[in-house]
């Protein structure tokens, strides 16, 4: 059990578990929370920063007004939430929230409706998440039928419906209308009709993707609407640009400026379970990571502009050693087009902006050969459109203009000559892509039937962990001295 949800009570004679108190069954909590875990390091660090103010934490006096007392360093009145008997100045911000907080409570007493969009590897925790509140109802639609009905059927406030968005506006607009709020968890390219219908209705739209040029040009009509479309809140992007503001803020406060931003992401498994020629396990749309691996990128290098081109070029001209966090054996590539966040998160003073993504060592050069086979290209190919069976084996021999019944042996060598690369080699070979025994489940193009492998191949197993790395490094000149931390 955790620390949100302590308390689980499972009943063996039906083998299900709810968290309640109520009914027959065994009343299970257990609760880890051990901070004498954390390095000796960091007990020692914190403690040589905080044993120098006690001292001057002793002459405070405590039956004085606080805000009168001039003797008290500014750490320490930073650092004061409140101070006879009420909210100190910087913390009165407080008692607005705790209102916001009141007042939303009171205006949710009636349902809402949510709709998502999408029942892939993120909406499970979305629609968890949601469902938490009492007050609210979740619609998920899908393409797929199981997809949608598997999350109906573990929770009686969510109801499945079967629906292809792209091909049924109407249905669609109707679904938009009947709803509150709509989370778009569908690929980005979609993002953009299903706003308008949210503009169109007077619907907020929320999605975790980036900010595309056709979303970005509905702004204005949103803004006439009073509808909010809100983007980029997942990880990444998401979380790294709340912190990295945060980051920010902190140090204009302090009246530093803001010279260079470096910022990597990545969500990866536990060390321990990276365990597949890739060291990658998806955690989202297997589509989505691969084709982001075709993206071209752009950044800001010491004031001068570094292009990387698409369908590969950033992986192989731009992935580099990670110099931070050495015991994970990390590589980094750029990211899509940093340069527009030098306005969104006001960096006019910097000379280098990179935003990037992180992977385990070996990840780029060995995924290097999926796109120069072509197994990433999303056009249409002639072998995947019939009905007949079909090997991985006899589909790279139609990649490479090869007859299907060239022998194993042969095909290998076909391969490593045109990828020069004994690891990438390995990597077709151990991803089962060179299998005479499996027939592949046909996507109508390469990109889509290898998502669809290896979202079989590449899954987390039960009681496997994922991990998030997030590093920002910004370059600061302060007021009288320059450094970069």
């Amino acid at each position: 059990t955790t620390i949100d949800h302590p308390f689980l009570l499972y009943n063996p004679k039906t083998n299900t578990s709810t968290e309640s108190f109520d009914g027959s069954g065994v009343l299970v909590c257990s609760i880890d929370n051990m901070p004498t875990q954390l390095p000796l390091e960091a007990t020692t660090y914190f403690g040589s920063k905080l044993l120098p103010l006690i001292p001057k934490l002793l002459e405070v006096d405590a039956t004085k007004n606080f805000q009168m007392q001039t003797n008290v360093p500014r750490v320490i009145r930073d650092a004061t939430l409140t101070a006879n008997g009420q909210l100190t100045p910087k913390y009165s911000y407080i008692t607005q929230l705790r209102e916001q907080r009141r007042l939303k409570t009171t205006k949710s007493s009636s349902e809402k409706r949510v709709l998502v969009l999408g029942a892939g590897f993120v909406s499970g925790p979305v629609i968890e998440y949601l469902t938490r509140n009492e007050q609210i109802n979740v619609t998920v639609v899908s393409a797929i039928k199981q997809e949608a009905d598997r999350f109906a059927a573990t929770n009686s406030r969510v109801t499945p419906v079967l629906l292809d968005v792209t091909r049924s506006e109407s249905e669609l607009n109707k679904l938009v209308k009947e709803h509150d709020c709509v989370v778009s968890l569908l690929p980005f390219g979609l993002h953009p009709n299903i706003a308008a219908l949210c503009i169109k209705n007077r619907r907020h739209m929320i999605t975790t993707s980036y900010v595309s040029p056709k979303m970005k040009s509905l702004h204005d009509e949103a803004l006439a609407a009073g509808v909010t479309l809100l983007n980029e809140v997942g990880l990444d992007p998401g979380i790294d640009h709340m912190l990295a503001m945060e980051l920010f803020d902190l140090i204009r406060d302090d009246g530093g400026r803001i010279d260079s931003y470096v910022s990597y992401c990545g969500g990866l498994p536990a060390p321990e379970h990276a365990d597949n020629p890739l060291r990658y396990k998806f955690s989202w749309s297997p589509r989505g990571a691969l084709i982001a691996l075709l993206n071209p990128a752009k950044y800001l290098l010491k004031s001068k502009i570094v292009q990387l081109e698409a369908n590969g070029g950033v992986i192989e001209n731009g992935c580099t050693t990670a110099n931070f966090l050495p015991g994970f054996n990390l590589e980094c590539y750029p990211n899509r087009d940093s340069t527009t966040y030098i306005d969104s998160l006001q960096l006019d003073t910097v000379h280098t902006i990179l935003r990037g993504t992180l992977r385990y060592k070996g990840f780029c050069q060995n995924v290097l050969g999926l796109i120069r086979l072509g197994l990433l290209n999303d056009n249409p190919h002639p072998s995947l459109q019939s009905n007949d069976n079909l090997t991985w084996k006899q589909f790279m021999c139609d990649l490479l203009s090869l007859k299907r019944d060239t022998p194993t042996n042969t095909l290998r060598s076909v391969i490593h000559q045109k990828l020069q690369n004994d690891n990438q080699l390995q990597t077709i070979e151990q991803l089962g892509l060179l299998s005479e025994d499996v027939c592949i489940e046909k996507r109508s193009n390469p990109l889509d039937t290898l998502s669809n492998w290896l979202a079989k191949r590449l899954t987390y197993g039960p009681n496997e962990r994922d991990i998030v790395i997030l590093h920002h490094q910004v370059g600061v000149t302060w007021p009288s001295v320059s450094r970069t931390e």
